[in-house]
């Protein structure tokens, strides 16, 4: 891309092999006939070359200047081609640079200054150091340069696609002028922005926009998005060119346009997804009511389903591959420092991932290999870190540590880990805890580093609590990609979430929303003609153009029932789906089917859930939930939601943004309406005011193997008191400024919705769901829905955690000195970070040492002995979630009453300054 720069001789030059460039003159011609106006060019030249140079006066057309192949000089060129003016030119050629010479001469009296233009085009790619030059003489004012376009950076999401993905390229092109233009000359009129597909395997998909789209700020130019979705089974670097176009303003619409093109290339990876499922069976999944692991076996089954239904081809081989690790250790509990669990793969073959299955394999139901269910019976200790640690390291191993695959991990499990090499929880309280590594210091360690667990990274863990369960440690498994989702009841509690939401859109699908009335054509024949069947079906729609797959999930109770499945584009009566399009797998609790709908309309249909007690004709038709259907189908019309984090502190925003796409074509006209519960009251601040109940009494049980001082139990007991089953939450009917709707966001691109949430002031876990209704390119409807929950933890501010020095040690040693430090966390609110997070705490000293570890009191402090000499003052630092407060001198003397007196001031002024 060129470059203008004026140097100090008052020429203006344009490096890095400008194609066009026209220098725009003011003109002084009062004093003819004696001293006309004067221009020098030079420019770079080949001998297979000809550069085009021509002038054009204020009204007329422009006058090409002829100028012969080099080497050949030429002499004067007189021109009266441009009435009332005679233009002379001349040309020299000089080591590979030619200088044209122009004189303009005004025939007859005149009136002053006047605007003209050179054009310089068709310009040779210059050599090392070479450069066109415009010098100005005589009479002669440059008041403008212009040459080709300047792109800012392109890029690719996500930036190492994979095939099938849904992709979106950006970049930004602006005017490249000197003088820099004022805003509004920088951009009107809009110039023509152009994708192609550039290099690259050949089934790539060509696809151009010529959408330009102004950016925040107008004069760093416009910016061009285009979304399409990448072929199946490609592999490779592809490359994609942008062109962008502005029109010359002297001559609009004319060749003399200034046009130039930058590319981007990016790998594409053939192999898309791994995907590992971790079940635990150990002891405390025996419990609860449902039974945990009776949940943990069919959310599993389900996930393993739901992946084939979309992912599973009988004409290609699927590049994914899947395992199950079913995990337990029967070794006495607590935690060691060698000797890792033996946690091994058990499904689809031993020891192993392995490819996709179809859904109507028999080894896909109740995990087969060899004709036998590889799920074993609840028993023995928790193992979850060392389960872990041993699925990453398998799939490392498999896909020969390819990092650019994706990673998957679901996690079904209670969380009450106490045994194993590896710990989740930091903080853990079981036996030997300090013996165990902790997963967070190893997970990306050795051949782990391929895996990478940021919001844009290629491992994602889904954790899922099936009942009472110990959150702490499933909540911080969420930090890792996907928020912790709960199953108190049953797995149709992960419908909207973990699975309709995470997993779908992991998948490249989008979760249907499913009604208990038909929502697009307004009536059923079937209930009409019987009231009675009108709690017998459940219904959904298909945006018209859906040429993929639809994949259906009914739960149910026994593998004897039928499931029967009807679509349609009128308001007449479902009508079967032609037996060549459909598949179906029955479970003992659930059936999944697939359906082809390439083999369908393309207009939007409406489809009918409904099923039969016994597989004979004539069957009576069951009641059926909508709460119990899950609907998702692979993507023409996309749309998704995204949060800019995945964990946030309550002095951060959440940014939620929607998107709407009907393959490359943006759907401005969305309306996307959003549902938010959040926390009624922080969890820390709850605990930390209710310490009287942090010790449980005697007599009371702990529920499910919770560790009776854990934060659950402590939690689960001040919920009891209060008469509570489950925390309290609160609707925000206005989540946003001026209401619940996300705005189209031009900033992004055409499709793109955003909203900023701030009233995220408590702890605890948000839960949002987005509605996106509108229309098709084509005049048809679609309504989707997603469900995403975050987490949002308590930031401790300096200016309000309070800071104690007390007396330490009783009898201390000769010679030294003790001090207990003690700091109570709190957030510009004085919300409490509350107890048991001694990990996020740290004491640190300029002389002598800590003793022991940091303890934790139910009230929300924190503290530790520091042991010293007596003739030292040492200075201490508190540091939470790795923050640093304001030290502290441990003295009791002047120094130490002095500063702890100027960090109370100064923690007074910023509280005022706060509630300002």
């Amino acid at each position: 891309m060129a470059t203008i720069q004026l140097n100090s001789a008052g020429e203006y030059e344009v490096t890095s092999d400008p194609t066009r460039v026209h220098a725009e003159l003011s003109l002084d011609l009062t004093r003819e006939p004696n001293d006309p106006a004067m221009l020098s060019i030079s420019f770079p030249f080949a001998s297979n070359t000809v550069p085009t140079v021509a002038v054009k006066p204020p009204s007329g057309s422009s006058l090409p200047l002829t100028l012969p192949a080099p080497p050949s000089p030429s002499p004067a060129n007189p021109s009266t081609a441009i009435p009332g003016y005679e233009v002379e030119w001349d040309e020299s050629d000089a080591n590979g640079i030619r200088t044209v010479s122009i004189v303009i001469h005004k025939l007859s009296a005149s009136a002053g200054f006047e605007d003209w233009v050179v054009k310089i085009g068709g310009i040779p790619a210059a050599p090392a150091g070479g450069m066109t030059k415009i010098m100005p003489g005589n009479n002669t004012t440059v008041t403008r340069v212009e040459s080709d376009p300047i792109f800012g950076p392109l890029s690719v999401t996500p930036p190492v696609p994979f095939a099938g993905q849904p992709i979106t390229l950006t970049g930004t092109a602006r005017r490249n002028t000197l003088p820099l233009p004022t805003v509004g000359s920088y951009n009107p009129p809009a110039p023509e922005l152009t994708w192609s597909h550039s290099s690259g395997p050949p089934a790539a998909v060509t696809v151009t926009t010529n959408t330009a789209i102004a950016t925040v700020n107008a004069a760093d130019g416009f910016s061009g998005v285009v979304t399409f979705n990448l072929p199946a089974g490609i592999s490779g670097t592809l490359g994609y060119t942008l062109t962008a176009t502005f029109n010359d303003p002297t001559t609009p619409g004319t060749a003399d346009d200034f046009t130039a093109s930058s590319t981007i290339t990016f790998p594409v990876s053939a192999v898309a997804d791994y995907w590992m499922l971790l079940v635990d069976r150990s002891g405390t999944m025996a419990l609860g009511t449902p039974v945990k692991r009776t949940n943990a076996i069919v959310t599993a089954q389900v996930w393993a389903d739901v992946i084939c239904a979309f992912r599973y081809s009988s004409t290609s081989t699927s590049p994914d591959k899947i395992g199950l690790i079913d995990f337990n250790d029967a070794s006495p509990g607590g935690f060691r420092a060698t000797g890792p669990a033996p946690v091994t793969v058990t499904w689809p073959t031993a020891a192993a991932m392995g490819p996709l299955k179809a859904i109507d394999d028999p080894s896909q139901d109740k995990f087969k290999v060899a004709g036998n269910s590889v799920l074993g019976v609840p028993q023995d200790q928790t193992p979850l870190g060392d389960a872990l640690i041993k699925a990453l390291d398998v799939m490392a191993a498999t896909s020969g540590g390819n990092q650019t695959f994706r990673y998957h991990m679901l996690v079904v499990t209670d969380g009450i880990e106490n045994t194993g090499t590896v710990k989740v929880d930091a903080a853990s309280m079981v036996g030997n805890a300090s013996l165990a590594q902790t997963f967070d210091l190893i997970k990306s360690s050795g051949s782990r580093t391929i895996f990478n667990y940021t919001s844009t990274g290629n491992t994602r863990i889904y954790p899922v609590a099936s009942g009472s369960s110990n959150m702490t440690v499933v909540n911080s498994l969420g930090t890792y990609g996907i928020p912790a989702a709960s199953m108190p009841n049953g797995v149709r509690d992960l419908f909207p979430n973990a699975i309709g939401t995470a997993l779908f859109g992991a998948l490249g699908a989008v979760k249907q929303n499913v009604f208990a009335q038909p929502p697009f054509f307004g009536s059923d024949p079937d209930v009409v003609a019987t009231p009675a069947a009108a709690d017998k079906y459940a219904y959904f729609v298909v945006p018209d153009d859906e040429r993929d797959k639809l994949v259906v999930l009914l739960l149910w109770n026994a593998a004897s029932n039928a499931l029967e499945l009807g679509w349609r584009t009128t308001a007449t009566a479902f009508q079967p789906v032609a037996a060549a399009a459909y598949k179906e797998a029955k479970r003992d609790t659930h059936v999944v089917a697939t359906v082809d709908l390439s083999q369908l309309s393309t207009n939007a249909t409406e489809w009918r859930v409904s099923y039969r007690n016994g597989t004979a004709a004539g069957s009576p038709l069951q009641t059926i939930d909508a709460a119990n259907v899950l609907s998702g189908r692979d993507l023409h019309l996309r749309t998704a939601i995204a949060f800019d984090r995945d964990v946030y502190y309550n002095d951060e925003p959440m940014i939620i943004t929607a998107s709407a796409h009907a393959g490359p074509t943006p759907l401005d006209g969305a309306k996307v309406v959003v549902e938010l519960e959040g926390p009624a009251l922080s969890e820390g601040e709850l605990l930390a005011s209710n310490s009287h109940l942090g010790m449980p009494p005697k007599d009371i049980a702990v529920p499910d193997g919770l560790h009776p001082v854990s934060r659950e139990a402590f939690l689960g007991r001040v919920l009891a008191s209060k008469k509570l089953t489950a925390f309290p939450q609160v609707g925000y009917e206005c989540p946003f400024p001026g209401g619940n709707e996300l705005r189209p966001d031009r900033d992004l691109a055409p499709g793109f919705y955003s909203n900023a949430f701030t009233k995220n002031f408590r702890e605890g876990m948000y839960n949002f769901k987005v509605t996106i209704t509108g229309k098709t390119p084509t005049g048809g409807v679609f309504s989707d829905v997603h469900s995403a929950s975050r987490l949002v933890k308590i930031r401790p501010e300096d200016a309000f955690s309070d800071v104690a020095i007390t007396e330490g040690l009783d009898g201390p040693t000769p010679g030294l000195r003790s001090a207990r430090i003690r700091v109570t966390p709190r957030d510009a609110l004085g919300q409490r970070l509350g107890p048991l997070r001694a990990g996020e705490v740290e004491f640190q000293t300029t002389r002598g040492a800590f003793l022991d570890q940091v303890e934790s009191a139910f009230d929300g402090s924190y503290s530790q002995i520091l042991v010293y000499p007596e003739k030292h003052v040492p200075l201490v630092t508190v540091q939470v979630q790795g923050r640093s407060f304001t030290p502290v001198v441990v003295s009791g003397g002047l120094a130490g009453i002095v500063t702890r007196i100027v960090r109370r001031v100064q923690a007074w002024f910023v509280r005022l300054a706060r509630h300002r």
